[in-house]
């Protein structure tokens, strides 16, 4: 964005918030996928013995998280480009 930025002409601004949210994000996705691996192997164990035990409220809480982040996200992003930067 940066590129495409100084390409047309327009002055560059700061990241601000928004770098930080999107490392974040990044991180954060990173240790869901790792969190869902485990998760996925320790079902397929259980299932091999015969029971099975469902996320049940972390699974939830981690939804409405993620959910909050990315309309929080959505929220900036909107904020930012309405304000000029």
């Amino acid at each position: 964005m940066r590129q495409l930025t100084a390409l047309q002409g327009h002055p560059l601004r700061t990241g601000g918030v928004s770098v930080w949210m999107g490392a974040s994000s990044i991180v954060l996705g990173v240790v869901l996928v790792i969190a869902g691996l485990v998760r996925y192997r320790r079902n397929r164990v259980q299932l091999d013995e015969g029971g099975f035990q469902p996320a049940g409220l972390l699974l939830d809480l981690v939804t409405l998280f993620t959910v909050l982040f990315g309309l929080a996200l959505a929220a900036y992003l909107t904020y930012v480009e309405r304000s000029g930067g």
